[in-house]
C-alpha cells in the first residue's frame, strides 16, 4: 500500500463520525467494509492526480548519470601508494649538523657583522685542509675541535675572605665554543708567516691533529687547574 492510499484511508476514518445523518441514511446500504474495499481498490492517480504525476516525474538527483572517473584523476589503489622501499622526503625543519657547525664557527670569527666574510674564511680553511690531506675537510675540522674541547672551566667561589678556584663542567656547546676560540687565538700567532686568515686556520687545525698546537697546551693547563681545585667543589 502506497503512502497516498494510507493517508487517504486515515483521513476518511477521521471524518467518518462527522458526516451528516441524511448522507449516512442514504448510504446505509453500503457497509464500511465495502467502502474500505472500494477505497483500497482505487489507485493513487485517481485520488490525487497531481501527486501521482509528481511521483512519476524523475527528479534531477535520480536521473543524473553516475560520474565516470576521469583518466587524469588520481587513483587510490594500492599500486599508486608509495612502497616502503621509497625513502621518505626529508623534514625541512631538520637541522644539518655540518651546516650548524659551520654556522657556529663562522659567527665566532665574525667581525663587525660581516658574516659572509667569515664564511669565506671558513671556505678557504676547508679548501686548504682538503688539499693537504686529500680527505673530506668537515670531519677533519670536527675532529680538531673535539680534541681541543675542554670539559671544565675554572670559576672563583668566595668563601669568607678567600676566593677559591673551583672547576665547573661545561655543556657540549660551551666546549665547542671554547675550543674554537683557542684555535683562533693560536692561529693569530702565525701572522708573521701567513697573512691569510683562512689559511692560518687550516694550519692551526692541522697542528691540533698533530698535537703541536697552542690550543692543546691551554687544554692541558685548564685540566691541571681542575685537578688542583677539585677539593674546593661543594665547599
Amino acid at each position: 500500500m502506497s503512502r497516498v492510499q494510507t493517508t487517504a484511508r486515515t483521513l476518511v476514518r477521521t471524518l467518518r463520525p462527522h458526516w451528516h445523518p441524511a448522507r449516512l441514511a442514504s448510504s446505509s446500504a453500503a457497509s464500511p467494509s465495502a467502502f474500505d474495499q472500494a477505497l483500497a481498490g482505487t489507485s493513487a492517480a485517481a485520488l490525487f492526480p497531481r501527486g501521482a504525476a509528481a511521483q512519476q516525474q524523475p527528479t534531477a538527483s535520480t536521473s543524473r548519470a553516475p560520474l565516470a572517473a576521469s583518466p587524469s584523476s588520481p587513483s587510490l589503489s594500492s599500486s599508486s601508494l608509495p612502497s616502503s622501499s621509497v625513502p621518505l622526503p626529508r623534514d625541512p625543519a631538520a637541522v644539518d649538523p655540518d651546516a650548524e657547525l659551520l654556522g657556529v664557527l663562522a659567527r665566532l670569527i665574525m667581525r663587525d657583522g660581516k658574516l659572509a666574510r667569515a664564511h669565506a674564511f671558513l671556505a678557504t680553511c676547508l679548501a686548504d685542509l682538503q688539499l693537504a690531506t686529500g680527505s673530506p675537510p668537515l670531519p677533519i675540522l670536527r675532529r680538531a675541535v673535539d680534541l681541543a674541547s675542554p670539559s671544565i672551566r675554572m670559576v672563583g667561589r668566595r668563601k669568607g675572605t678567600k676566593v677559591m678556584p673551583t672547576p665547573q663542567p661545561l655543556t657540549a656547546k660551551q666546549r665547542r665554543r671554547q675550543a674554537w676560540l683557542w684555535i683562533v687565538d693560536a692561529s693569530d700567532k702565525r701572522q708573521s708567516t701567513e697573512k691569510d686568515f683562512g689559511k692560518r686556520l687550516a694550519l692551526e687545525v692541522l697542528a691540533v691533529l698533530n698535537g703541536q698546537s697552542e690550543a692543546l697546551k691551554k687544554l692541558a693547563g685548564i685540566h691541571t687547574l681542575g685537578v688542583t681545585g677539585r677539593a674546593n667543589v661543594g665547599r
